[in-house]
């Protein structure tokens, strides 16, 4: 897995914390330095992001500039006002049209702010954290979604049907990118990996004799191993010669490649995963990670081993694995369905 892709992302990742700053009080940019130990980059700019969102809600409530708010300020509002704010967070504008927000999100950004106010405070910036008097909110109780076998079966054959094309080279297109898209949504259903370590993956990370992929996991600068089966590792050797042959590409080391022949994006697979699910007609929302916790959930449904689990899926805390990929009620509901036969036979 490229290193330079990593940095890349983290150097794009940075810049955006930056621009973000530059909207922001002097004193946000020492808190972002003061967790920069102890956080990755993406968290860090993700919270920013949620700090811009409650210095506008303060500048605006209050008429001021969001420039303008200082330490004392913040630490003058009261538990009223941020429990208004807390409810303002309920709602969200997106295209202009207002939708109630996921808890978990909510939760997220009332996070960001605790985390800034426990700056303020431990680093005697204010006299007092107001932020540790308002409630946390109750979050949903989220049902895995996750794809059954059979629906495994019906998204993969989707893409090998693939679209019946107008000209001879529109029918050569759509046959490359058919044979990408089949072997993108194989690995991701197989071995567990993130989007952002699938699309980070060169040519080189394959190692054909051990049937595993090299990337660097969430968190980590080093590499981790993951391991696929027979079958994938079949898939795989057919598509490495397929793609060694493709010329002029920008990015020869990129073990996927976009139409413009450059390394694909995670926006790019994202929308990959949104058409073939609406194709194939699946009920559930599909998303990159849902295909990622289809493979957790199975392999936690074959091995019954929650920490065999959670080392694969990469994960720090069990209680993270079992509260992601250990459906247990959903196969509670499933066993009930079937003890319980009234008249049907």
């Amino acid at each position: 897995m490229s290193k330079e892709y990593w940095n890349d992302r983290e150097t794009k990742t940075i810049d955006k914390i930056n621009e973000l700053l530059n909207e922001l009080p002097d004193f946000v940019s020492r808190y972002e330095t003061f967790i920069s130990d102890t956080t990755s980059v993406l968290t860090r700019k993700n919270y920013i992001f949620d700090l811009t969102i409650f210095f506008d809600y303060v500048a605006k409530e209050l008429d001021i500039m969001v420039m303008d708010i200082t330490p004392d300020i913040l630490s003058s509002l009261s538990v009223d006002f941020l429990s208004d704010y807390s409810r303002f967070l309920n709602i969200s504008d997106r295209n202009g049209k207002a939708r109630k927000s996921a808890s978990s999100s909510k939760s997220r950004r009332l996070s960001s702010v605790r985390s800034l106010y426990n700056y303020l405070y431990i680093t005697d910036q204010i006299p007092q954290n107001q932020m540790t008097k308002v409630r946390s909110p109750k979050l949903d109780e989220q049902e895995i979604i996750a794809l059954e076998s059979d629906e495994s079966s019906i998204l993969l054959n989707t893409i090998l049907s693939g679209e019946k094309a107008d000209s001879t080279q529109a029918a050569k297109y759509n046959n490359i990118q058919q044979f990408r898209d089949i072997v993108i949504f194989s690995v991701l259903l197989n071995t567990g990996i993130r989007v952002s370590e699938l699309v980070g993956l060169d040519i080189s990370d394959i190692d054909f004799r051990n049937r595993s992929l090299r990337v660097i996991r969430k968190g980590h600068s080093e590499y981790t191993t993951l391991f696929y089966n027979e079958d994938l590792s079949k898939l795989l050797e057919d598509y490495i010669f397929y793609r060694k042959s493709i010329p002029d590409v920008k990015d020869e080391n990129a073990l996927f490649l976009s139409s413009r022949k450059q390394r694909i994006s995670v926006r790019t697979v994202e929308v990959l995963v949104k058409k073939y699910s609406e194709r194939a007609g699946l009920l559930k929302h599909i998303t990159p990670h849902k295909l990622r916790s289809t493979y957790g959930t199975a392999l936690y449904r074959a091995t019954g081993d929650i920490q065999l689990t959670a080392d694969a899926m990469g994960h720090k805390s069990i209680e993270t694995t079992s509260r992601r990929y250990v459906n247990r009620g959903q196969d509670q509901r499933r066993k009930a369905a079937e003890a319980v036969n009234i008249g049907l036979e």
